[in-house]
């Protein structure tokens, strides 16, 4: 059995962002278990011969697979938040268009694969899909997240990006499900130091006249203001994202909806405390080992925040826990349950 993946995510703006490190880390775990049964090749633009297609970046108002390509395809729908918060996302006409032609397309797909239950649930409320073409295969750990006990090298993070000794750190997007304004707000509120990682941090191409972009803009400008407590790194490379894990006081991840969640599993393989949403796909991720708050709620995070900040003790409660709930995840896992769905419908 020969199977294509797409690998465009890897070569786009989408390698910083959550779709991009999905495609690498499948592609990477693929190859270690091919074997003559299993032979897998990767492709951007140029699409070779194969007996199946998979192709991981669905996005629902941008045309994601060859349309003449989906009888014999796998489509990995991460989520479809656009569609649950349609006020937030709007489509403009020939989103629309391009995701009412996939909608009607997506039926005839070979199999669905999604990241989370709370994804399925989602795509079973806004398509057609039988629900048994629909499997829902968890993420992995990126693979060099762990423990740093070498106190020299966090040293040299502290010193590079001139960190205080502690912090709250967020690694992610500035969309609006991201819901950073508050979390930005609530630090300055409490006068607890925010780090954020991720490339549109520092970004200067959002347009103020585009609904989406708002948000971006509007915690740029808080940033701004309050400088001495808002720390933006943009981004920064992976051994230093992992070391920054190590380094903070803990992880919050204040989403209003997610299709998984990585920087909650990755925080929590470091030993970082997570303060998480108990919405969406997170509760799947962070299981009993995260403080969780209601993220439409401010006083909720902004409570939340307080109590984990002040009491150390929960925070090494739930670093241990987190450590064994991380154990659960693999790209190992993923790619083998991978296999089997294409063995199953090839």
């Amino acid at each position: 059995m020969k199977v294509a993946l797409q690998i465009s995510a890897t070569k786009s703006d989408h390698q910083f962002r959550g779709i991009g490190f999905y495609t690498k880390y499948l592609a990477t775990s693929l190859e270690k278990i091919a074997d003559k049964d299993f032979e897998l090749v990767t492709f951007s633009e140029q699409i070779p011969k194969a007996d199946l297609y998979h192709f991981p970046a669905f996005t629902p108002f941008f045309f994601n697979f060859p349309l003449q390509l989906v009888a014999k395809s796998v489509i990995t729908i991460h989520d479809l938040i656009p569609l649950d918060f349609p006020e937030a996302y709007p489509s403009g006409i020939k989103g629309q268009l391009r995701w009412q032609i996939q909608r009607l397309l997506l039926p005839q797909a070979k199999h669905i694969i999604t990241d989370s239950k709370a994804s399925k649930q989602s795509i079973l409320k806004h398509t057609s899909i039988n629900q048994n073409k629909i499997s829902v295969v968890y993420l992995g750990v990126n693979p060099d997240c762990k423990i740093i006990n070498d106190q020299k090298q966090l040293t040299k993070i502290v010193k590079k990006f001139s960190l205080p000794r502690e912090f709250v750190l967020y690694v992610g997007d500035l969309n609006w499900n991201k819901n950073v304004i508050a979390l930005a707000q609530s630090c300055i509120d409490l006068s607890i130091p925010l780090v954020v990682v991720g490339k549109q941090a520092l970004a200067k191409n959002f347009d103020p006249n585009h609904v989406e972009d708002q948000v971006a803009l509007a915690f740029q400008k808080l940033a701004g203001q309050y400088h001495n407590l808002v720390r933006c790194l943009g981004y920064v490379e992976n051994q230093d994202l992992v070391a920054l894990y190590n380094l903070a006081t803990m992880l919050v991840f204040p989403s209003k909806a997610e299709g998984f969640g990585l920087p909650v599993l990755d925080a929590m393989v470091c030993g970082c405390p997570v303060l998480t949403s108990s919405v969406s796909s997170l509760p799947e991720v962070g299981g009993d080992a995260v403080y969780y708050i209601d993220p439409f709620k401010k006083e909720s995070l902004k409570k939340g925040l307080q109590t984990l900040w002040q009491d150390k003790k929960l925070r090494s409660k739930l670093s241990k826990k987190g450590l064994v709930q991380a154990q659960k995840f693999s790209w190992e896992k993923t790619a083998q349950e991978m296999v089997s769905i294409y063995r199953q419908v090839n």
